[in-house]
């Protein structure tokens, strides 16, 4: 038998022969194939008292040719891939998003640490002690902080 004659499927109330005596299916897909002469000889072997335990034979759906099969492949990897390419933008829009609130809160510290570096010089000012040297350090640290960032 051989693929192009096995176009019937045997049923037997809402379910259908598996291929090879390998039990019944709800679908069709894995349903077995049968030539016209198999489906008659299984569903019909009382004669004239007609099938066999409610059996019966009817025409196999049509089956997509295998080039339409490679189209669908071939579309449901572009969809896949849009898809893809979709969650990545997402993500993407997300870490940007995130970049920005971090950007914000550094410019936050910057200025806060700004403004502690003026209280100490006025401090250090009125205790006569060597303000470019505080002033120094809170630059290097303001610097430090900006190079763990990137």
């Amino acid at each position: 038998m051989t693929n192009h004659e096995a176009k019937y499927l045997i049923r037997k109330g809402a379910y259908f022969y598996r291929p090879n005596s390998q039990g019944y299916t709800a679908r069709t897909d894995d349903a077995g194939r049968y030539t016209l002469e198999e489906a008659r000889s299984i569903t019909h072997p009382n004669g004239p008292d007609g099938p066999r335990d409610g059996m019966s034979y009817l025409p196999a759906p049509e089956e997509p040719e295998p080039t339409d099969l490679a189209g669908r492949l071939i579309a449901m990897n572009r969809d896949f891939k849009s898809v893809a390419l979709a969650a990545a933008a997402n993500e993407a829009a997300c870490l940007v998003g995130q970049s920005v609130r971090l950007l914000v809160e550094n410019e936050r510290f910057r200025v806060a640490l700004q403004q502690c570096a003026k209280l100490v010089e006025r401090n250090l000012y009125r205790q006569n002690e060597k303000v470019e040297d505080v002033v120094l350090i809170v630059q290097r640290a303001l610097g430090a902080r900006a190079m763990e960032g990137e």
